[in-house]
């Protein structure tokens, strides 16, 4: 009797440290998952808390929620519109990160999803000048 083949692990696409908790954007064949946890957990990969989405749009959405909410937590009222921004800058930072590696790894066609074809190949014709 043969078993199922093993599922392979996600291909990580990004990593980031933000406000001492570890981030990392993975793929695999149909979603798009973030894991977070402690900087210091030894297992992150295996126990790490992960976010599943189908869309890059959604990811990201969520993402900045996220980012924001855990901003206000810290929150001065003079500092609310510097909070936004940085939010703002955060997933723009994700963002482009995402499309240097994807353009950078030719991982495009392995991807699930991605509606931003436009960024990639924008990337790919700066990279060239």
């Amino acid at each position: 009797m043969s078993q199922p083949p093993k599922k392979k692990p996600p291909k990580i696409i990004y990593k980031t440290v933000f406000h001492g908790q570890r981030l990392v954007v993975a793929t695999e064949r149909d979603n798009w998952i973030v894991i977070r946890g402690s900087d210091q957990l030894e297992n992150f990969m295996r126990d790490g808390e992960r976010w599943f989405f189908s869309d890059l749009s959604g990811m990201l959405k969520a993402l900045h929620k996220y980012f924001l909410r855990e901003r206000i937590k810290r929150l001065d009222f003079e500092g609310m519109a510097r909070i936004v921004q940085k939010s703002y800058e955060d997933i723009e930072k994700l963002g482009h990160g995402l499309a240097v590696e994807i353009a950078d790894n030719d991982l495009h066609g392995a991807l699930p999803r991605f509606p931003c074809d436009h960024v990639v190949e924008h990337y790919k014709k700066e990279k060239q000048r």
